[in-house]
């Protein structure tokens, strides 16, 4: 170990979704946290917080309010109180109202860009987490009672953090999870993936409506209340081809895959695309990694 390294109790590696909320949840603990992300939350490199948007359960919804943020989050998420399914060329759909389970909403819709700028302007805010950030993973070594990073900033200037707690490290640890799919990442925690690449990508447009899926033979085409995005499921050659497009022509394809449950599709607004992967951990947890 360098006499020089700075010391902590847990070091999160990746500052995304996920990292963040872990950084936010230790907050209030006696732990020294240093949350290391490679890109700041309103980059365009920024992985974790683009033009996606993500459908939170109620599960979801009480851990963000549980960590303080979720009232910041709400104020531009859309409820789901109504979910309808049917499958293209068949009578069958189903139907689910979430007042009849005796619930405000199944779960809402949030832009990831608003999960990442609340989560980050409390983080910063309350100061309790150290962030390093812009700030990448160079390399690791882990031990029996504690773990050693080299971290590089923007600049390249690398500095050496060593995460472990006096009296055997109990609390050492990297939140290898919070790297998401970075293969790199994972080779370095030594946590290990396997994956490959569905068919198909998803590109879309951000309507307001109940929540609608309809599925399809090449593809599911889905939309939901207020801030997600309506999209369609489609092989990426016919992705690239939906995303060139002009507007007519989107609305008209568009159309054709939902058909009218959700309405006239008039206008689009900007529209994004998104290469969907499957990944799946060979090794939850590792020696001073989880």
């Amino acid at each position: 170990m360098s006499a020089s390294a700075a010391r902590y109790d847990v070091a999160i590696v990746g500052a995304g979704m996920v990292g963040a909320s872990l950084a936010l949840a230790l907050q209030d603990t006696p732990l020294k946290v240093l949350a290391i992300e490679a890109h700041p939350p309103d980059s365009a490199q920024q992985p974790s917080f683009d033009d996606r948007t993500t459908a939170l359960g109620n599960g979801a919804r009480r851990i963000l309010d549980t960590l303080g943020v979720w009232r910041e989050i709400a104020a531009d998420a859309g409820a789901i109180r109504s979910i309808h399914v049917s499958d293209a060329g068949h009578f069958g759909f189903a139907r689910l109202q979430a007042a009849e389970h005796g619930l405000e909403a199944f779960g809402y819709t949030v832009s990831n860009r608003q999960i990442g700028a609340v989560l980050w302007r409390i983080l910063r805010a309350r100061g309790r987490i150290e962030l390093a950030c812009p700030a990448r993973l160079r390399a690791v070594q882990l031990e029996p009672d504690a773990a050693q990073l080299r971290i590089a900033d923007a600049a390249g200037a690398e500095r050496v953090v060593h995460a472990s707690t006096g009296g055997g490290g109990r609390w050492c640890a990297l939140a290898g999870a919070a790297g998401g799919r970075h293969r790199l990442q994972r080779r370095r925690l030594r946590t290990g993936g396997r994956g490959g690449q569905y068919p198909h990508r998803s590109c879309g447009e951000r309507p307001r409506l109940r929540a609608l899926r309809r599925v399809r033979a090449d593809g599911a085409a889905a939309v939901a209340p207020r801030a997600l995005h309506g999209g369609v499921g489609t092989r990426a050659g016919a992705a690239a081809a939906m995303q060139s497009c002009d507007a007519r022509q989107f609305c008209e394809q568009l159309q054709h895959a939902f058909g009218w449950r959700a309405g006239r599709i008039l206008e689009v607004g900007r529209r994004a695309g998104y290469r969907l992967e499957l990944l799946r951990a060979l090794e939850q947890s590792a020696p001073r990694v989880h």
